[in-house]
């Protein structure tokens, strides 16, 4: 499908021949497959076709694509997913479907929000609701496939608290967060993306020290002079770190785990695809009876419910750091932050290192997902 560059005003687009064929690449892949690709995946099919990644990017527009920085020298790690904005969909040629469709769900957003009354959990939207409620959507075995993809493309967005996919396959849920009211008044793609500019662009928050940094400080000095006792995994992020760009840095670090993680249990397992990513690839491969790895604690094996905090603490991590920070609705207020943010994912990486390669199976490695020891999958 060729993408249609649109022209809306104050809504980014993609002009150039290289950068639109990333960007239907992608999107390509999420229609073929109903999951997000990885970068690697990404890059060779791209110079397959006669592409290199980097100059690709370079003519996508800030905004557009998830997953990495055009601004940043740097591609992101082999496993890094790659998502399209609402706004990239926007510039697809059978992307309009998805925009009026998205515009209708923030609609529903808003007055679910507004009207919400249950004291002990935020406002949450179940799948059943929007393919209910939600007007736009197509009739038939499509409706319930746009819907899913339409969940795909919101649950990055900053309006977005939190999503969850139970393993029981009862479908998925967005919660809606505060900054919901924001968009109140948002009627089209336009008006939302004003709105979404203004509250994610690090420009207007002209308090936040981390985007001041433009001199090396006596607190970047101090750090400068530890990077060397981060774990050697962690290089990526530590030079990130040093060259003043510390939320990407703290990511890196995330993503760094995450990838030596997935190496070791696709050495010895094929887990099910909702344990291939973030929390839920901690939650499989720590689990403290089935889980991949095992970990020796003060000398010896530790009992389960010591190695179950070691899985909770990974999980843990990646709930409240790793997935935040790729979704920029978290950003660390400065670079003492960043730093602890490095220093644990150290920590992380140096058990990881104490741990014991493989553990042997009992059974089919298909059947070891974390739900049988009853240890939660988080998104």
């Amino acid at each position: 499908m060729a993408i249609q560059p649109v022209a809306l005003p104050g809504v980014p687009s993609s002009e150039g021949e290289k950068g639109r064929a990333l960007l239907e690449l992608v999107w390509e892949r999420f229609n073929t497959y109903h999951r997000w690709p990885v970068f690697a995946e990404v890059d060779r099919e791209l110079y397959r076709r006669g592409h290199i990644f980097e100059e690709a990017i370079a003519e996508v527009a800030q905004g557009l694509l998830l997953g990495i920085d055009s601004r940043r020298p740097s591609h992101p790690g082999p496993d890094t997913e790659l998502r399209l904005t609402i706004a990239s969909v926007a510039n697809l040629g059978s992307g309009q479907l998805y925009v009026h469709a998205f515009i209708s769900l923030l609609q529903l957003a808003v007055e679910w929000e507004r009207h919400w009354t249950e004291p002990r959990e935020g406002p949450r939207m179940t799948r059943r609701l929007i393919l209910d409620r939600l007007p736009g959507l197509p009739l038939g075995t499509a409706r319930e496939t746009v819907a899913d993809q339409l969940f795909e493309i919101a649950n990055c967005e900053p309006w977005v608290s939190g999503w969850s996919r139970p393993n029981d396959g009862s479908g998925w849920s967005l919660s809606v967060g505060r900054s919901i009211r924001g968009f109140a008044s948002a009627k089209n793609l336009q008006d939302y993306w004003k709105t979404r500019s203004a509250l994610l662009n690090p420009e207007a928050v002209t308090s936040s020290p981390i985007k001041e940094i433009s001199s090396i400080s006596d607190v970047q000095v101090e750090h400068d002079s530890a990077l060397y006792q981060l774990h050697p995994g962690l290089r990526t992020a530590a030079k990130l770190f040093k060259d003043r760009y510390p939320a990407q840095a703290a990511l890196g670090a995330f993503q760094a785990i995450e990838s030596r993680v997935k190496k070791d249990v696709l050495a010895h397992r094929s887990p099910p695809e909702k344990s291939r990513y973030g929390a839920g690839l901690m939650s499989y491969a720590m689990h403290p009876q089935e889980g991949v790895y095992t970990f020796n604690l003060a000398g010896s094996v530790g009992s389960v419910s010591e190695r179950q905090g070691v899985m909770w603490m990974f999980m843990g991590a990646f709930a409240a750091f790793r997935n935040s920070l790729a979704h920029e609705s978290y950003q660390p207020i400065n670079q003492d932050e960043v730093w602890e943010l490095l220093v644990l994912a150290s920590m992380l990486m140096r058990r990881l290192d104490e741990a014991a390669l493989p553990r042997p199976p009992a059974g089919d490695p298909e059947d070891h997902g974390v739900e049988k020891g009853g240890a939660g999958s988080v998104g």
